[in-house]
């Protein structure tokens, strides 16, 4: 897309005026300097009349003016910075308007820029709903980076919920990717939900394509992953798949509106998970809605000897936050399991 009179205008101007302001500056210290040497010259003149009275007056305007000159160019320095980034990010629009559109609206969502998003959204006709090859997935880069009007933005314009990706075969989930997050997403997380989003959509995305589709290896990966005791399948929801990683905010967020703390991934029970994180207070989120400490994992393994096995290898700087989880568990009545291989005493 080539630049336009208008933008390229408008990028001059803002230039121009950067330039206004510097320039004005510089004149400002210009004129302190001289006012400063023009006193001091007046100073001298006083000290040599024995005029003690005017020296002392001037020396306190040139104090004065001494100051202002140190802000002025501090100032500058600031005017500077700002004239230097208003010409970097004049190139780089510049540059970027050159892009193939999939790959503007990408670059745009990766710097936050909403106006360029729009720009482009109104611009092309971009199928939100196919895989982008520049970042495979627009709604997905926003949500995971936390900008959540670029979010809400792709979703008015038709971004779907969740998307297939080719590689893998699988379905990304805007939801994932938002309550994945090390940072709080709780506001994102209520966007995705009031355009329909669920804390399942991945899971019903690879179910249906396991199923219609005669996939068989999603088929064996759905047996594979299905809770030990049979009550729901689940290649990893957003809770489960969130739990590692996710800022305690989202797992929360997560737990009040609709995710299940019996879920499992891989053998592992959301608790299991929530023991590898290290972290305490997701261990009690899931505890407190409801999550049996007792459910066994893969080889019917106990979630208190997960633990204790965890607690073995991690590193020094996590031992007592997974000390405190087995006793926090233990306290909730956790047990071994006959299958256990208890660890030595």
């Amino acid at each position: 897309m080539p630049i336009s009179f208008r933008d390229l205008l408008l990028g001059t101007m803002l230039l121009c005026a950067s330039c206004i302001t510097f320039a004005d500056t510089a004149l400002d210290i210009q004129n302190t300097e001289q006012q400063i040497e023009q006193l001091s010259a007046e100073i001298k003149t006083a000290n040599r009349n024995k005029d003690k009275e005017s020296a002392n007056r001037l020396r306190e305007e040139r104090i004065e003016a001494q100051r202002r000159l140190r802000e002025l160019k501090k100032q500058q320095r600031e005017e500077k910075k700002q004239q230097e980034k208003q010409t970097k990010r004049a190139a780089a629009e510049a540059e970027w308007e050159t892009y193939p559109v999939n790959k503007q609206l990408c670059t745009a969502v990766e710097y936050n820029r909403f106006d360029l998003v729009r720009k482009v959204m109104e611009s092309n006709p971009i199928d939100l709903r196919q895989p982008n090859d520049a970042c495979l997935y627009p709604l997905g880069e926003a949500v995971t980076r936390g900008f959540a009007d670029i979010a809400d933005y792709l979703l008015q314009k038709g971004s779907p919920l969740f998307i297939h990706e080719p590689i893998m075969n699988a379905k990304i989930s805007a939801m994932d990717a938002a309550a994945g997050s090390k940072e709080d997403r709780t506001d994102i997380l209520n966007i995705l939900k009031r355009h329909g989003a669920t804390p399942y959509d991945s899971v019903q995305g690879n179910l249906a394509g396991a199923v219609i589709g005669d996939d068989k290896d999603a088929k064996n990966k759905l047996k594979q992953d299905h809770n030990m005791e049979g009550d729901m399948f689940t290649l990893g929801a957003s809770l489960t798949k969130s739990l590692q990683k996710g800022h305690v905010n989202n797992i929360r967020w997560l737990l009040a509106n609709g995710s299940k703390p019996e879920e499992s991934m891989t053998g592992r029970t959301a608790l299991m998970i929530a023991v590898d994180s290290n972290n305490l207070e997701k261990v009690k989120l899931l505890v407190e809605a409801g999550a049996d400490v007792n459910r066994r994992g893969i080889n019917f393994e106990s979630v208190l000897a997960h633990a204790e096995r965890h607690h073995a290898k991690v590193s020094k700087k996590h031992q007592a936050s997974v000390a405190e989880i087995i006793e926090y568990l233990k306290s909730k009545g956790a047990t071994y399991s006959d299958q256990d291989r208890k660890p030595a005493t």
